[in-house]
């Protein structure tokens, strides 16, 4: 991976609208913002409506410092809100709105020039539910970027034949451990064990990095033939939006910065717990924080 990196996050961009108050998310935006925060070049494709909401979050993407320029505003469809519920133990479940800008992120002249010159395409399996933004995605998935899927199972926004074009593009694939059992059950009805279904999935897809997030249990890594694994930190959690998704933006700088994986896992994991013992996807968060509980905290 080389040291110079432009950092391309297609897709959604949203309102996660909690019982007492809305969050700027999504599962995009919200790896774009952590990407940003840890000192990378980053672009935000996506698409907001005309109204209030739009305007809000378009301004909220630019005061975090993100590139805006193919952020595009949809005339007639409103900016995404999803409403979302959380169990006794923080653990979210979501309603997604459709249809919404993000669900037609079309291919312009900017977008196409951008996207050439993007070092690695980050992308999830949500944003492809519609056919304009799935036609855009597979057309920027023919670039020479390092691709990144992010796979986001929100029923009933996904079908098996998109996801296994969509896990055959990426070079590097990240499940949660359901997600890895549905999908890897595709090609072997039954499999339970998580690291079989994970070399199972690396044959079938030809995808040589495959990280499995594992909630409270932390992390199992495939890489280079061979598997990393770290054990998580114990944090009382707020809520699990974007949790995951900070971690991966984490582990991505730090694989980038050709840290090694023990450490990079570990730092992505401090990241993702201290979000998950916030409100919301992308709180304020000081660096210093991720570094203490990485070397002084189990």
């Amino acid at each position: 991976m080389n040291q110079s990196a432009n950092f391309l996050c297609f897709g959604e961009v949203l309102f996660d609208v909690l019982p007492n108050k809305k969050v700027v998310g999504g599962a995009s935006l919200n790896v774009a913002i952590w990407l940003h925060r840890l000192g990378n070049q980053v672009s935000m494709l996506s698409a907001v409506g005309t109204d209030e909401l739009g305007k809000e979050l378009f301004n909220f993407i630019a005061d975090q410092g993100l590139d805006t320029t193919l952020i595009e505003t949809h005339k007639s469809l409103p900016t995404s809100t999803v409403n979302v519920k959380l169990s006794a133990d923080g653990v979210a479940t979501y309603a997604i709105e459709k249809p919404v800008a993000w669900d037609e992120i079309s291919l312009s002249d900017v977008v196409k020039k951008k996207s050439e010159c993007a070092t690695y395409l980050i992308y999830n399996s949500l944003t492809v539910r519609s056919e304009t933004s799935r036609n855009t995605l597979f057309q920027l998935l023919k670039n020479d970027a390092y691709k990144v899927l992010d796979v986001n199972l929100r029923p009933p926004h996904y079908d098996k034949e998109t996801l296994i074009e969509l896990m055959q593009a990426a070079d590097f694939i990240k499940f949660n451990e359901e997600e890895i059992l549905e999908i890897a059950a595709y090609f072997k009805p039954g499999v339970q064990d998580i690291r079989e279904a994970v070399l199972h999935l690396s044959e079938k897809t030809k995808t040589d990095i495959i990280c499995v997030t594992l909630g409270g249990d932390g992390v199992l890594l495939y890489k280079d033939e061979k598997f990393y694994s770290f054990g998580g930190f114990k944090v009382t959690v707020k809520d699990t939006i974007g949790a995951g998704d900070s971690f991966l933006a984490a582990l991505l700088s730090q694989l980038h910065q050709q840290t090694p994986v023990e450490k990079a896992l570990r730092f992505a994991c401090a990241l993702g717990a201290l979000v998950a013992s916030k409100e919301g996807a992308v709180p304020e968060i000081d660096l210093n924080e991720i570094n203490f509980k990485m070397n002084f905290e189990k």
